[in-house]
């Protein structure tokens, strides 16, 4: 994904300029800036004073946190304290040479209640401000419930608020994905991408169809009443052009049935028939040397959901069978309780940790050996290296990505749950 820059204009009119990497951009960011002057705030204890013709008592000036603190000039007598507090219109603050109380300043309350010197009114001849320093500008970038509105605020000298879209695509959570498999349009919310080919039983014809077709009822419509369609192509919309295909027509998983698009909650599914339906890529082994992040959204009660090895033993698969399993490199094995369950299944591997997450809570790690070197191209819906254990049920979206996306998992989870309303 292309890097995004951001602008901070300054009332001074100075401005800022910050490069976002958007393939390492997701969840909670933090930039740190340098700035002239600290936001005064009620956390604030050190404070910038000048004092017009009065070096003496210009100059950082310390205090605590505490309503009507004294405040001590640093390497110099200045003090200012607080005075005359009452309940409306609270303090008035002494600014004075504590050696020999000339000059005085009295900074007045008349600006309300005032329990800061900087709040009270000053005489123009006195400027109180914040100490140069540093501040952390933070970016929650982080998917939301659709009903629930998030912004981010850029504190400092000037404060910016942008308003986010609370929908982002997943694409725009994170990029970089090694794979991905999915009937939304991850790069375009108006699903003008397209995202699966389909057979039409009748008459043996196929055609691609973009995602709001899918959804809108241009599939349904042009498989026809009562007629089936098959998937004869699952794009792979990460840009790396690894689409799972199946050729023959008898074992392509199904997208209608008699004339009605195949659902899951209400949002377009695969359906795989647990005797011979399956897809596969064509030289795209999901062989990552390290860390890696597979989500998958499906609901299957028997099968392999997708398979990477060349053999038994080596690789990486998920399985559904009494227990849904996590399986890695021959030493890895995680066992979930549950069958034919609506589930966002997601393995991450950490190191040489493997965790197994269930509707994005951790359900269990192994220890493993990192590292594989499968050769196998990768199959949605039956075992990789031989036409057995194929899924009965239907998938949704499979995401892979072979780097560690530790930081990212929960921000993946939440965009794609966003979607499918399964926990």
């Amino acid at each position: 994904m292309a890097d995004r820059t951001l602008t901070i204009n300054h009332a001074d009119g100075d401005s800022e300029t910050y490069t976002i990497n958007r393939d390492k951009f997701a969840g909670v960011r933090s930039m740190v800036r340098a700035v002239n002057a600290l936001p005064l705030t009620d956390s604030t204890t050190s404070i910038q004073v000048t004092v017009a013709g009065h070096a003496d008592i210009s100059g950082i000036y310390t205090g605590t946190t505490a309503a009507g603190a004294t405040w001590n000039q640093q390497g110099g007598n200045g003090t200012i304290t607080a005075r005359s507090f009452n309940e409306t219109d609270g303090y008035e603050y002494l600014l004075e040479d504590g050696s020999d109380s000339d000059p005085q300043y009295l900074l007045n309350n008349n600006a309300g209640f005032t329990d800061r010197p900087w709040k009270a009114t000053i005489d123009t001849s006195i400027t109180i401000t914040g100490i140069a320093g540093t501040e952390t500008i933070t970016v929650d970038h982080t998917a939301v419930p659709k009903t629930v509105a998030k912004e981010t605020t850029f504190g400092g000298s000037q404060s910016i608020t942008i308003k986010r879209d609370i929908e982002p695509l997943l694409s725009k959570v994170v990029g970089g994905a090694a794979a991905a498999y999915s009937l939304r349009d991850l790069n375009d919310k108006a699903g003008n991408n397209k995202v699966v080919e389909v057979f039409r039983s009748s008459d043996n014809t196929s055609r691609d169809f973009l995602a709001k077709e899918v959804s809108n009822g241009t599939l349904e419509a042009w498989v026809g009443t009562g007629n089936d369609g098959f998937v004869s192509k699952w794009y792979d919309q990460s840009g790396n052009e690894r689409h799972a295909e199946q050729g023959a027509s008898t074992n392509q998983p199904k997208i209608v049935n008699s004339g009605s698009l195949v659902k899951l909650s209400d949002a377009p599914a695969i359906s795989f028939d647990g005797s011979s339906q399956c897809l596969s890529t064509t030289g795209f082994s999901f062989s990552p040397s390290g860390d890696f992040l597979a989500v998958t959204v499906s609901k299957i009660s028997n099968g392999n959901l997708i398979d990477t090895r060349d053999g038994g033993g080596d690789g990486f698969f998920l399985q559904q069978g009494s227990t849904f399993r996590h399986r890695y490199n021959g030493d890895g094995a995680i066992n979930l309780s549950g069958s034919d369950q609506h589930i966002l299944a997601t393995s991450e591997l950490n190191g040489t940790t493997l965790t197994a997450y269930k509707n994005g809570a951790s359900a269990g790690t192994d220890t493993v050996t990192a590292g594989l070197s499968t050769t196998t191209n990768t199959t949605i819906g039956r075992i990789s290296f031989t036409a057995a254990n194929y899924v009965s049920g239907s998938i949704q979206e499979i995401i892979l990505y072979d780097t560690d996306q530790s930081a990212n998992r929960p921000a993946i989870e939440a965009n794609i749950n966003n979607q499918y309303d399964i926990y």
